[in-house]
């Protein structure tokens, strides 16, 4: 009796979970979605995935190698493997379909000849298209070479 009471018990709370888990997401907050887009364009230059980082982009802003200089891109990740940091994010302003946010970020050599590690900080300009942030232009302010 006990064991079956246990069983019962048990597929209760599996169903439970596997009910949760259904449920429909939160959407997300324009500042969380402008953040990790922030984070994911760091992964994408760490992971040399030029592709992503072109999705990321918005086509009505311009070419996407006017906001990474993707010729200079190709030639850091075949000489070097790098690693970006993001030590902060600040979303300055969010509009309807603009928003601007300050980063600041460390580009680090992983392997590769001799590279200057740099700490810079960047105003990153946002469009929104069909719902979802694109961006539209990365404006260095400040560049730091490291020790």
């Amino acid at each position: 009796m006990r064991t079956r009471l246990a069983h019962r018990v048990i597929l209760l709370l599996c169903l439970l979970v596997i009910l949760a888990s259904c449920a429909p997401a939160q959407p997300m907050s324009d500042t969380d979605a402008l953040k990790a887009l922030v984070t994911q364009g760091a992964r994408y230059v760490t992971s040399k995935d030029g592709g992503g980082l072109t999705r990321m982009a918005s086509a009505a802003c311009g070419s996407p190698s006017y906001l990474f200089d993707t010729d200079r891109l190709q030639k850091l990740w075949a000489a070097y493997t790098i690693r970006v940091d993001i030590a902060n994010i600040n979303v300055l302003e969010v509009g309807a379909d603009r928003a601007k946010v300050e980063v600041t970020q460390t580009l680090k050599k992983v392997s590769g000849p001799d590279f200057q590690d740099t700490r810079a900080r960047h105003i990153y300009t946002f469009v929104k298209e069909d719902g979802a942030w694109k961006l539209c232009a990365n404006d260095v302010v400040e560049s730091q070479r490291l020790p």
